[in-house]
């Protein structure tokens, strides 16, 4: 199975595009692009190569053959010898669309940020997470029989969790994912609410509403059990 050859070695950003070609996330949920949502084609890929392209490549949850692979498929040159965006069929803009989708759901961004990046409504974004994890939770299952090792199952475990219930990324890595159960996940909520703001804390130590952002985590991280609460301090100890 061709997915082998990604979970070996996740890189989160190409995992989730070759999923988003998966025929049931692009043919549902209304969304495949077409001639009638050409705006919404060139606003995604605009998206794409002005914001998340390079969040993608610090957070390093890109490969350099993948990040080469887009940028070769979707930017051309004008004849001045400008960059600018080249748009792929219908189904290799949709299944862009779908990666961002399930991206910024990985990484717990807001419902509003992802419905700017890509248009679409809260139902569609919730729908192909879903699809997505379900997709993962086969892919994990397969791999197990073929004997990947665990460092591998616990990624595509936390992968699954993480699109299914928008859930941070980072802050499934702080937890024992064997312990966690359904009467955890608001726990889990919290602490990638931490994550996220302690993430966003790390890369703006200039940003104006640090301070709020400051009182905020004090308040998400004062829930907390104690568990978790040493789970964040192992991990982010500097910021709190």
């Amino acid at each position: 199975m061709y997915y082998f050859s990604i979970i070996k070695n996740i890189k989160y950003f190409d995992y989730l595009f070759e999923i988003a070609g998966c025929k049931n996330l692009i043919d549902s949920n209304d969304i495949l692009l077409t001639s009638k949502t050409s705006n919404d084609r060139f606003f995604v890929l605009a998206y794409y190569f002005g914001t998340l392209e390079k969040r993608l490549v610090d957070s390093k949850h890109i490969s350099y053959e993948f990040f080469q692979k887009l940028r070769s498929k979707y930017l051309a040159e004008d004849i001045y010898g400008k960059q600018c965006l080249y748009s792929g069929t219908y189904r290799e803009d949709s299944q862009l669309r779908i990666a961002v989708i399930l991206y910024l759901r990985i990484i717990s961004a807001t419902i509003e940020e992802t419905g700017r990046a890509s248009r679409v409504g809260f139902a569609a974004m919730k729908n192909l997470g879903e699809q997505a994890s379900y997709l993962t939770d086969i892919i994990r299952a397969i791999s197990i029989d073929a004997q990947i090792n665990k460092d591998i199952d616990d990624l595509l475990k936390m992968l699954s969790l993480s699109l299914f219930y928008r859930l941070h990324l980072n802050a499934l890595g702080l937890c024992d994912l064997d312990s966690i159960g359904a009467a955890n996940y608001k726990q889990i909520g919290l602490l990638a609410k931490c994550v996220e703001l302690m993430e966003n804390i790390k890369k703006n130590k200039n940003d104006p509403w640090i301070t709020l952002k400051k009182r905020s985590l004090k308040d998400n991280y004062n829930q907390l059990p104690d568990n978790l609460k040493d789970a964040l301090q192992e991990g982010y100890g500097e910021i709190l």
